[in-house]
C-alpha cells in the first residue's frame, strides 16, 4: 500500500468529497477527527483518507463508480 496516497491537504480532499474547506475546518476545530486522522504540518493541514471516508462516506467519484458496477 503507498501510504502517501492515504494522506492529503485539505484542498485535495475537499476536492475528492465535493466539499467546502471551511466544513473540514470546522469539523477539525470542534473534534470530529481522532488524533490520527488530522495533523497540521506549517500552515497545511492534512487528513487521512480513512479519517474523510468515516465522516463523509465513500469520494464522490468512488460512489458514482460503485452505482456502475452494480448495474
Amino acid at each position: 500500500m503507498k501510504y502517501l496516497e492515504n494522506v492529503m491537504t485539505f484542498p485535495e480532499a475537499c476536492k475528492r468529497w465535493n466539499l467546502g474547506e471551511s466544513t473540514l475546518r470546522k469539523a477539525a476545530f470542534s473534534g470530529r477527527f481522532t488524533e490520527n486522522e488530522l495533523r497540521k504540518s506549517g500552515k497545511t493541514w492534512l487528513v487521512t483518507y480513512a479519517g474523510m471516508k468515516r465522516l463523509y462516506g465513500e469520494e464522490k467519484g468512488r460512489e458514482e463508480e460503485r452505482k456502475e458496477e452494480k448495474k
